[in-house]
């Protein structure tokens, strides 16, 4: 198996990690350590003032995404 093939292997087994195994049971429950008062100050400057100028997408998600994780 290539690194290709493993790498894909790997990504699929962490998108089948975030669903039920079947459509009758609940999706997984995972624990968050995010302090649920916790603000992210680093999003009042990632969006520029000027819409025309670009900014990171994925960025603000990690930002606010539990954990930080994102999976695309």
């Amino acid at each position: 198996m290539d690194k290709n093939e493993e790498e894909s292997i790997k990504r699929i087994r962490t998108l089948l990690s975030y669903l039920p195994s079947n459509n009758l049971e609940t999706p997984p429950v995972y624990e968050c350590s995010d302090d649920i008062n916790r603000v992210e100050e680093s999003l009042n400057e990632i969006v520029p003032i000027n819409p025309n100028k670009p900014y990171d997408m994925k960025e603000i998600i990690k930002l606010i995404a539990d954990n930080n994780e994102f999976f695309e």
